[in-house]
């Protein structure tokens, strides 16, 4: 019944009084009093345990011996209010401590299941980033490994072309016709068309230019001089001036296109000698070169055109593969600072968990102990020295012709509850807790709260008198909650695809921290989705680019 007093639960202290006497007996009330009464009263009691028929008592003897043990009672009542209260407050102030450590533990608990969560988030982001990193690098790789085979492979062709062109602009230079003979070569002549087993070939004269034509010459640049030659071999054979026997000496002259042959393929020092004399059509023949040349030229052009085309390819791809590894690394960078950030908010909170779980211990063995020394001192007050003093004394006075029990009233009262049903600090203000607590002396925080009991049934002059019907009791000894408090909400992200779904995320930060029992955070982030739309989209072209280079220098009628 005490322990359930203590919790709040059972009857009160006067109530449970009034079930102990009646069910206790004079001679439990005797032992539990043992050595605890005055000499006069235990020698009363004594004469009446072993009085004799007949035997009176000495009224006087009764009535003083009823006033001290009535004074025993109030007494014993006043003391056992002390030790309620002090008990009251005392739980009050270890549960309101207790509850918020448990409030907090709650509240850890579910931040370290939430941390543990985006730790784990986290940590598989960063594993995918340093995949998709990794597939990125390989992207890159390839697209490098790509374009420098087709770069070498263009490489080579551009040195070919170049030389191949090289040589016509050499044969250009060397074919350009003199002043004055932009139809027929009349000097003599420098340069020979030679026909060998491979085909038609120009000689010339001069061995200097010769050799550094041989040393020029390429296979591809040898085959399209010999075609070019071979395609209007008769216009450009060698020429030999006939005369008409028929015809006068005024007559004009007759072109006639000759093939030398020659024995063998034509080497670098003797080739001019083994053909026949002869002068070419200038004119033709440079004409000719020339659209051989710009054959040349355009094969040269579209190369550069394509090399610059593959560069900006190549520049592009790798500017993209850039960028994706620049955004693939911001990704990683952002789920590296939130990996060290909830590494940091786990291992505070497991810190401030492990204290609260100390302090929780703490609190539970402190409630044990002092509230097992609470009830055992209450019991002892209201067992013996007020339940068993009551049955000594009504024992006693059964033999009193002026005071039996039946003729006198005992004070009646209720438990105590809260007259004003606040907690009044030092300074007047209403509060519920006092973030100076807790102290050595308890004394010297919190508040005071006004207690009160009511008066069941007044006492007469031969009863037990009412004790104290109203106290303060110390209230407000806990620390006051701290609820968290958070920024505002930053604004949505760009969507981290433009189609077929993204995500925008928003964040906040925790500004306040909660404790002793405050409200816990909410999520310090949402997402949502965007750009749920198709990739597939209406074609959208961009401005005209300049004109390119022509694809051929000239055009052959």
């Amino acid at each position: 019944m005490v322990a359930d007093m203590i919790d709040g639960r059972g009857p009160g202290p006067a109530d449970i009084s009034k079930l102990v006497h009646k069910k206790m007996d004079l001679s439990t009330a005797l032992r539990q009093l043992h050595g605890k009464l005055p000499r006069d009263v235990s020698s009363l009691l004594h004469m009446t345990a072993s009085r004799k028929a007949g035997v009176r008592f000495d009224e006087d003897s009764m009535q003083k011996a009823r006033k001290i043990l009535n004074g025993m009672m109030l007494q014993a009542w006043g003391e056992l209010d002390d030790v309620i209260f002090e008990c009251k407050e005392f739980q009050e102030r270890n549960r309101g401590m207790y509850e918020q450590v448990v409030t907090d533990l709650a509240r850890l608990g579910s931040q370290l299941s939430r941390l543990n969560e985006l730790r784990v988030v986290s940590e598989q982001g960063i594993q995918d980033r340093d995949a998709a990193m990794k597939r990125a690098e390989d992207k890159l790789n390839d697209i490098k490994m790509e374009y420098k085979k087709i770069s070498f492979e263009n490489g080579r062709e551009m040195t070919i072309r170049r030389n191949d062109l090289a040589v016509f602009d050499f044969i250009l230079q060397a074919t350009a016709c003199k002043d004055g003979q932009n139809f027929i070569q009349l000097n003599s002549p420098n340069m020979q068309i030679c026909q060998t087993t491979g085909g038609p070939t120009l000689n010339f004269k001069d061995r200097k230019l010769q050799a550094r034509l041989e040393q020029m010459m390429t296979p591809e640049s040898r085959q399209a001089l010999r075609t070019a030659l071979g395609q209007v071999q008769q216009p450009l054979g060698l020429i030999q001036l006939q005369e008409d026997p028929t015809t006068t000496t005024t007559q004009q002259p007759q072109f006639v296109a000759q093939t030398v042959p020659v024995s063998e393929e034509p080497s670098p020092n003797g080739q001019w000698k083994k053909c026949v004399d002869g002068e070419p059509n200038c004119g033709l023949l440079h004409d000719i070169m020339s659209i051989e040349w710009g054959k040349f030229r355009d094969g040269f052009d579209d190369l550069t055109a394509e090399m610059a085309h593959n560069k900006q390819e190549y520049e592009r791809d790798v500017e993209s593969v850039n960028v994706e590894m620049e955004v693939i690394t911001g990704e990683k960078t952002k789920h590296m600072e939130v990996l060290a950030n909830t590494i940091s908010n786990i291992n505070a909170d497991t810190e401030e968990s492990n204290e609260k779980e100390e302090q929780k211990l703490g609190l539970e063995h402190e409630f044990a102990q002092t509230c097992k020394r609470f009830k055992e001192k209450i019991a002892e007050i209201l067992f013996t020295r007020i339940c068993a003093v009551r049955r000594v004394r009504n024992e006693l006075l059964e033999k009193s012709t002026l005071t039996p029990p039946s003729k006198f009233s005992d004070c009646d009262f209720s438990d105590w509850h809260s007259k004003f049903g606040k907690c009044i600090a030092p300074n007047g203000d209403v509060i519920e807790c006092d973030d100076s607590c807790p102290k050595d002396d308890p004394y010297k925080c919190g508040g005071f709260e006004t207690m009160k009991r009511d008066i069941v049934v007044l006492p007469d002059d031969n009863g037990m008198q009412c004790p104290q019907l109203e106290r303060k009791k110390k209230c407000g000894q806990k620390k006051c909650p701290v609820d968290c408090e958070m920024s505002k909400w930053s604004g949505w992200s760009k969507c981290t695809k433009d189609c077929e779904g993204g995500v925008q995320s928003k964040t906040r930060s925790v500004v306040v921290k909660p404790k002793h029992g405050g409200k816990s955070c909410d999520s310090v982030g949402e997402e949502r989705p965007c750009n749920t739309g198709s990739c597939d989209r209406n074609c959208k072209l961009s401005r005209w680019s300049e004109w390119s280079p022509c694809s051929q220098a000239c055009v052959v009628e």
